[in-house]
């Protein structure tokens, strides 16, 4: 029996026959891994990129799950909020409103027991999405009748804010107030009022 020591790669035509099957053999596999690596190495990388994939499509499943379980909620929370809206659209006075508004001012002034020196509309100004209506409003009376003549605005039916308080002095510990209560009127997407 020849050793493997005795070989020589020089005279491999004459090696034994089953060294020489095994070195076929064995140079056989080799060029199979060696083109199966090469084969998969690309379907590896594809693998990868896959799996990839997959990971983002769960995330963004979790995440539209959690949009979808969080959609009633938030329907809701849209449908409370147009509710408000609406309420607020139909607080506004419309145009023909406006003197009605006022007699409404009026009366609350005299409920409070202030004596008004002056009610007048000033001019409008309009914005993008409404006009604000200024009413000019100086009244004689305590500090009391004027905290709930302040507290009646507020209850009005329609919706009116005081701006630009101005408080002086006045006889027999009276106080003077002037005040810009003012109101809105919306407009629609044409820009006009409704």
């Amino acid at each position: 029996m020849t050793s493997l020591r005795d070989l020589d790669f020089a005279e491999a035509a004459a090696w034994p026959l089953a060294i020489k099957a095994l070195c076929h053999v064995l140079a056989g596999a080799v060029a199979l891994l060696g083109g199966y690596a090469l084969a998969l190495s690309s379907q590896r990388a594809e693998l990868a990129a896959a799996e990839r994939r997959e990971v983002a499509l769960q995330r963004d499943r979790e995440t539209k799950r959690t949009q979808i379980a969080a959609l009633p909620a938030a329907t809701e929370r849209r449908d409370r909020a147009a509710a408000a809206l609406a309420d607020l659209l139909r607080r506004l006075p419309a145009q023909t409103e406006l003197p009605e508004l006022l007699d409404d001012i009026s009366r609350a002034a005299s409920a409070s027991g202030l004596r008004l020196a002056r009610l007048e509309l000033a001019e409008s100004r309009r914005a993008e999405t409404h006009v604000e209506l200024p009413i000019a409003i100086v009244a004689h009376g305590r500090y009391h009748q004027m905290g709930e003549f302040a507290a009646a605005l507020a209850a009005l039916p329609r919706l009116v804010t005081l701006h630009d308080f101005e408080l002086a002095a006045g006889p027999r510990e009276e106080l003077a107030l002037s005040v810009t209560a003012k109101t809105y009127r919306h407009l629609d997407a044409s820009g006009d009022p409704p």
